[in-house]
């Protein structure tokens, strides 16, 4: 990914609020915390594949590349972070092809666009109805 690419979704809120919206009607409709639920459980799962990610990267082992994004991009898009599951797609795509040029960069950028998500959804967590 060129720095161009990288600087403009920094630029990007790190959460889309319709998918928080959607997540918070669902709230509303009987399941009192359900959204608190969710972010936790994604914020705990995330960070751990992105751990994951960053032992992969620094020993080139493809296929913990593609599980780690696999499962990263739509635990991601659930809670709102679209730059962020569009960055996994990528990285997912071409660990499945067999190449991943840079990943060590690739992976670099995934966890700096998930520390912006992760800061986002603890402030939503604190700041809770």
């Amino acid at each position: 990914m060129d720095a161009e690419k990288i600087t403009e979704l920094a630029s990007d809120p790190a959460l889309d609020p319709r998918v928080l919206a959607e997540l918070a009607n669902m709230q509303r409709n009987g399941r009192p915390g359900f959204m608190d639920r969710v972010i936790t459980l994604y914020l705990q799962t995330a960070a751990e594949l992105i751990a994951d990610l960053e032992a992969a990267s620094a020993s080139d082992e493809l296929a913990v590349l593609h599980r780690a994004s696999h499962t990263l991009k739509p635990c991601s898009a659930t809670v709102g972070a679209l730059s962020l599951a569009a960055l996994c797609e990528t990285l997912e795509r071409m660990a499945r092809s067999g190449s991943v040029p840079d990943p060590a960069a690739r992976v670099a950028a995934i966890a700096e666009e998930y520390k912006r998500v992760e800061a986002e959804l603890k402030d939503r967590l604190c700041n809770a109805d």
